[in-house]
């Protein structure tokens, strides 16, 4: 705290002025002159409210929150230190700064708001996914005004109850069942976008946009060849069964239900090659087919077991064979003895 009298000059201070200017800080001093701490032009706005000002008397940069209050025909001042908070501040500058670089190489939009939910910080692929215009974004717009104007510019479908849809909005973090929003997005023209909203403990609310369409498509076109590859196998009357790698059941046509009726529920069960030797083992006269079988699945350097002709408990004759397809994956076709096996196809399918 400190006094400046008519003539401009300071004329009294408290210990931590003192200290400021390099006195001894024993005692308040009075005296008709002191040294001044802050710079006399900077002090002219603090007459009208309170104002950031730093010290000049020392070399290292002090900040202080300067305040004034009229006394006769002096003013007296009062400054509360700014030091920390001028360094949090500079922090986190220098973090948003970070997080921005970072954030303008990410090809999913990125709009962060605030506690008020108003934007704080977007990236320029939000620009490129919403068809927004930056005058637009850097004018801070609430939240619920952000996605009108997505709506407006037909980058967001239209809600079938927008009352509703506002109000989910708006309870993320708190009112949402799961305090987030996961949204699937498909727009007229074509694109399909994956919404995220996920709060933050400091009150902030996190949106990511992608765009999802080269996934949807290829998703969408690896089921359709996967539909086309079943009804093919479908129409062979020899029986197909594919396992994964890991020694899941992957695939099987109609056929095998018909070779197999009595194993196919518990495979289905089951699931594992393992599991589905074990199965049509028990269903046939002992054959040595099976132990070369179960060592080729278990040494990828064994050999694979010939073609074999199996006699079902039954009465019914099956031909069986096995190999490896590029992948890791363990291909077995069956077939009766109207329709027999030949090995030459088979090496064929697996070489392609």
């Amino acid at each position: 705290m400190w006094c400046v009298g008519a003539s401009g000059q300071v004329v009294w201070g408290n210990r931590a002025y003192l200290s400021l200017i390099g006195k001894q800080p024993e005692k308040p001093a009075k005296t008709s002159s002191l040294g001044a701490a802050f710079d006399p032009r900077d002090l002219a706005e603090v007459q009208m409210r309170p104002k950031r000002v730093r010290c000049i008397s020392k070399q290292e940069e002090l900040w202080f929150e300067v305040s004034c209050t009229r006394l006769g025909e002096g003013v007296h001042y009062t400054a509360l230190p700014l030091d920390e908070v001028i360094r949090a501040e500079t922090i986190q500058r220098s973090f948003v700064q970070k997080l921005t670089k970072t954030f303008a190489n990410l090809s999913i939009g990125l709009a962060i708001f605030d506690k008020e939910r108003r934007l704080a910080l977007f990236n320029p692929a939000l620009l490129d996914l919403t068809n927004l215009s930056v005058d637009f974004l850097t004018s801070r717009p609430f939240i619920l005004g952000f996605f009108d104007a997505m709506r407006d510019n037909h980058t967001m479908p239209e809600p079938k109850d927008i009352r509703e849809w506002r109000q989910k909005i708006m309870g993320i973090g708190g009112d949402a069942p799961s305090g987030e929003l996961l949204e699937t997005w498909s727009l007229p023209s074509g694109q399909t976008f994956r919404i995220t909203g996920r709060p933050h403990p400091d009150g902030t609310l996190a949106f990511l946009i992608e765009d999802i369409t080269d996934e949807i498509s290829l998703t969408r076109h690896f089921r359709q060849e996967l539909k086309q590859i079943r009804a093919i196998l479908n129409y062979f009357d020899q029986a197909v069964v594919l396992f994964a790698p890991n020694g899941t059941l992957s695939l099987q046509n109609a056929a095998f239900d018909t070779i197999w009726p009595d194993a196919e529920k518990s495979i289905a069960a089951n699931s594992t090659l393992h599991n589905a030797v074990s199965d049509w083992r028990d269903l046939c006269v002992p054959s040595p087919f099976w132990d070369q079988l179960t060592s080729y699945i278990d040494r990828s350097r064994t050999p694979p077991p010939d073609l074999a002709i199996l006699h079902r408990k039954d009465g019914l004759s099956v031909s069986a064979m096995a190999t490896r397809l590029p992948g890791g994956s363990c291909l077995i076709l069956f077939a009766t003895t109207a329709s027999p096996l030949r090995s030459a196809p088979l090496e064929t399918l697996a070489v392609s």
